[in-house]
């Protein structure tokens, strides 16, 4: 738990004004967040997680989290330097209040030694947060901490992430030669329990996500196209024995 100023003191600390929904400390002069609301006057969910664009540089690993909902968000770390912050600008962009522009560094390097042994170094920085950095429940100075993979990471005040490293040489994964991409196309999701429609209903923690959030219809045709392919393969094979 972490200990917070009285509220009643008043000065840099104080209660939100005009929102009586939220009971929770904040900054003075913080803007709160501003809600979406549908064309009936409904309030709508946020969306789970930022849209992320790959860069063009290896992945070393994943930060994972349910901090804002349950279904999860995922962020992508790379090789080398990695921002953690609540600007768009940074790698890893995390938009809570309690997370700072410039928070946090993640570093990643690819070592090797003068016999050709490779070294993967993973280390974290807290860089200039004003509500702090943790890693497994003990907050950072301004120094570095080393990581060694599924360390429980905290930035700011809510935002809690599992930090999973991946490599993928040790399983003799690389890059294959023949290879053919095809034209890629993206589209949002066809099933209309998504997050920022007006029939959106967030799974809470004890409701089976799966196969009701994708629609116990949409399950039902699936596999009834799939029963009846099968189906008409068989007779296929059947009428040419």
């Amino acid at each position: 738990m972490h200990n917070r100023p009285d509220t009643g003191m008043g000065g840099l600390y104080g209660r939100t004004e005009g929102r009586q929904d939220i009971k929770r400390t904040y900054i003075q002069g913080m803007k709160p967040r501003e809600e979406k609301v549908s064309s009936q006057g409904k309030v709508l969910p946020e969306e789970r997680a930022v849209r992320i664009k790959l860069q063009p540089r290896p992945v070393a690993g994943v930060l994972y989290s349910v901090s804002r909902d349950v279904c999860g968000e995922i962020f992508p770390v790379y090789l080398g330097r990695n921002t953690i912050g609540c600007t768009p600008e940074s790698d890893i962009y995390l938009n809570e209040e309690t997370v700072s522009p410039n928070h946090a560094v993640l570093l990643i390097r690819q070592l090797q030694d003068e016999y050709g042994n490779r070294k993967v170094t993973m280390n974290i920085t807290d860089y200039d947060s004003d509500f702090g950095t943790a890693v497994n429940g003990v907050k950072l100075g301004y120094d570095r901490e080393s990581l060694k993979g599924n360390e429980i990471i905290q930035i700011g005040n809510a935002y809690y992430f599992i930090f999973v490293p991946l490599d993928p040489v040790p399983f003799g994964l690389g890059q294959v030669s023949g290879f053919m991409s095809t034209p890629r196309q993206d589209a949002e999701p066809t099933i209309s329990n998504r997050p920022g429609s007006d029939e959106y209903l967030a799974p809470t923690p004890n409701e089976p996500i799966y196969p009701s959030s994708v629609g116990e219809a949409d399950e039902r045709t699936f596999y009834a196209r799939s029963f009846a392919k099968k189906e008409d393969h068989s007779a296929k094979k059947t009428i040419n024995n």
